[in-house]
């Protein structure tokens, strides 16, 4: 059974049901060797110490092999620390998700009920307790914690569709969402909670930004974010919870929505058509999200507090990184440099001061060249 993928959503009175089950995903991607995971119990409990040596090539710049946390840092259950997460199936929730199974976490994955995009944890769905479950509904929340208890919380979960995240009225509700996921928490006895923000929340004329750099939002989206901040740090204040706010720079990589400016060239070149851009003289902080994903994990696992920059540390303009990618695709005539106006306003650097996040230990993987090459590679097998 333990090979089975496992998804749950829960109804109006708080009832697991299995609404996925049956694919047998073991074959390909190596057997658990937790005997105890079946459907009826949903979750992997981070016993299994290895993996096969296939891996999924779409992810194998993560590691699968699992290694269990000492006894002192097992949660009550006797099993490695319970992580609620949020945006389990996004862009960086399911990188997250999959570093974290990595470290012998126990994962409680909350997905959108329609399913969209989990074909991003399909190579680790036997290893997560998948729950399709709406953050808006306060009820079936909270008997979602109730049940698992985690002792942290890692909340990715926001609109990012690329056309309109900036401007929508779901920016919103989602700071409403949040700080009733915060409030359900900490009512629960949650000891960390750890919540997903942006470089956009500062004045990015400032060019580098550390973490007492200005703040100046200037879209309903940062501007929501660094309000929930705020909101967060004086409540996790008030609570005695611990508060980590990653502030998250510009990230790239596989499965990446399209219509963001790596799948959007990536995928001219590879079609063999031209890709316009703008002149491309911005200078902006690019990290693979392989390497965002540990980074978060470094925070959850850490005892820093408030905000922190997740980025490289270092400043690439962008036309550097067009030509690191239509070099890595081999198509260099392809790109059309100009074709694209700058924005009116965009800023000419924004890059991450980011020794609070080395603070940890952390240590990204990839360099520009390595990651745009994993990234053309995991494109060009899907």
């Amino acid at each position: 059974m333990a090979g089975w993928v496992r998804r749950l959503r829960l109804d109006s009175r708080g009832r697991r049901n299995v609404v996925e089950s049956g694919t047998n995903y073991g074959a390909a991607f190596g057997a658990m060797s937790d005997p105890e995971a079946t459907v009826a119990n949903c979750c992997a409990h981070g016993h299994a110490a290895s993996r096969s040596s296939r891996v999924d090539p779409l992810t194998s710049y993560i590691p699968y092999d699992c290694v269990l946390k000492s006894h002192a840092q097992r949660d009550h259950e006797g099993y490695p620390m319970t992580v609620l997460l949020t945006g389990a199936t996004g862009f960086i929730g399911s990188q997250v998700a999959r570093a974290l199974v990595a470290e012998g976490a126990k994962v409680v994955a909350i997905d959108r009920e329609d399913g969209a995009n989990s074909e991003r944890l399909r190579d680790i769905a036997t290893r997560l307790c998948i729950v399709q479950v709406d953050l808006n509904d306060d009820a079936r929340v909270a008997r979602l914690i109730d049940e698992h208890r985690p002792t942290t919380c890692i909340h990715l979960a926001w609109y990012a569709v690329p056309r309109d995240y900036l401007t929508s009225a779901e920016n919103l509700s989602l700071v409403a969402s949040s700080l009733k996921l915060a409030r359900l928490l900490a009512d629960a006895g949650c000891e960390r909670f750890v919540a997903a923000g942006t470089c956009f929340e500062y004045d990015t004329s400032q060019g580098t930004l550390d973490e007492a750099s200005r703040t100046l939002p200037r879209h309903l989206y940062s501007t929501c974010k660094l309000a929930l901040f705020q909101m967060l740090q004086r409540f996790s204040d008030d609570r005695g919870l611990s508060f980590a706010w990653p502030r998250f720079f510009y990230q790239y990589g596989p499965f990446e929505q399209e219509g963001r400016l790596v799948p959007a060239v990536l995928g001219a070149l590879l079609r063999g058509e031209q890709a316009k851009v703008s002149s491309g003289e911005q200078v902006r902080d690019f990290l693979h999200v392989a390497d965002v994903a540990t980074a978060v994990c470094k925070v959850a696992s850490s005892s820093l507090t408030g905000a922190i920059n997740i980025g490289s540390g270092e400043g690439v303009s962008v036309r550097t990184l067009v030509e690191t990618l239509a070099e890595e695709c081999e198509r260099p005539e392809l790109v059309l440099y100009g074709a694209i106006p700058q924005r009116a306003g965009d800023p000419a650097r924004v890059v991450a001061d980011n020794a609070k996040l080395r603070s940890t230990g952390w240590a990204p993987k990839f360099d520009l060249r390595a990651g745009l090459r994993d990234t053309v590679a995991a494109r060009r097998r899907v």
